[in-house]
């Protein structure tokens, strides 16, 4: 990896599985691109909500040479589904971007 991914955890219970799991999404998405200059992770707790309970969000920033690519996930009772859709969706974009540039 030739950049340091910021992650930030607010409000997670065993926040060091959560950081675990990130940390193999991000290296997914380097295997991918080993272009990334920057990656910025947060994932939070939103208030608590009566008919739901705990939501917790993602919100993934990704930058390239020429691109920068951004998720803000939709809500979740559970961190690690949040997760898992929020990198599916930035992983989705970077590997358009990619094929994109291959055509070229």
């Amino acid at each position: 990896m030739n950049f340091n991914p910021k992650v930030t955890i607010k409000d997670i219970i065993h926040p060091e599985k959560v950081h675990e799991l990130i940390n193999e999404k991000i290296e997914k998405l380097n295997q991918i691109c080993d272009k990334i200059t920057y990656c910025d992770v947060y994932l939070n707790q939103n208030q608590k909500h009566q008919s739901t309970g705990k939501l917790y969000n993602i919100k993934i920033d990704l930058h390239i040479p020429k691109h920068k690519i951004a998720s803000n996930h939709a809500e979740s009772t559970d961190p690690f589904v949040v997760v898992r859709d929020g990198f599916a969706t930035v992983k989705r974009q970077l590997t358009d971007i990619m094929d994109k540039q291959k055509t070229y």
